[in-house]
């Protein structure tokens, strides 16, 4: 019987003690890259780089800039904003104050919009086209 009552308690401070947001989703966050012509340079925050398409996993309690480049076309900069992720409000029934304080600390209170990244580079000798603009900022 003890060694019940050890194992509910256990089970019982992990969820309480522990983010909702932080168990469903993760303080990571994989977003999906790609561009047209497809075999350009991505690059995170000035430091992570890869040929797109390609899929980053990046923290979600900060702002990130994916630069995306290739010879010959303009460079095309997007911004992923942190929001609030949903499945921080699970917390108010679940985990509660604490549970929140986890999801803050560790960043999975947040998501990463947009969630995915595609851009139509335009080629440099083109004049720059606000189509394109609105498509990066989708």
């Amino acid at each position: 019987m003890f060694k019940n009552v050890i194992l509910i308690t256990l089970i019982a401070s992990a969820v309480f003690l522990s983010g909702c947001a932080t168990i469903v989703t993760g303080p990571r966050q994989k977003v999906p890259v790609d561009s047209i012509p497809s075999g350009a340079m991505a690059k995170v925050d000035g430091g992570m780089t890869a040929s797109t398409p390609t899929v980053f996993n990046l923290e979600r309690k900060k702002d990130h800039t994916i630069q995306i480049s290739k010879e010959g076309y303009r460079t095309a900069n997007i911004i992923l904003k942190q929001t609030m992720n949903g499945a921080t409000c699970g917390n108010a029934l679940v985990g509660g104050i604490i549970g929140i304080g986890v999801d803050a600390c560790t960043g999975a209170m947040f998501k990463l919009v947009p969630e995915k990244v595609n851009v139509t580079l335009q080629k440099a000798d083109e004049p720059a086209s606000t189509e394109i603009v609105k498509q990066v900022a989708q």
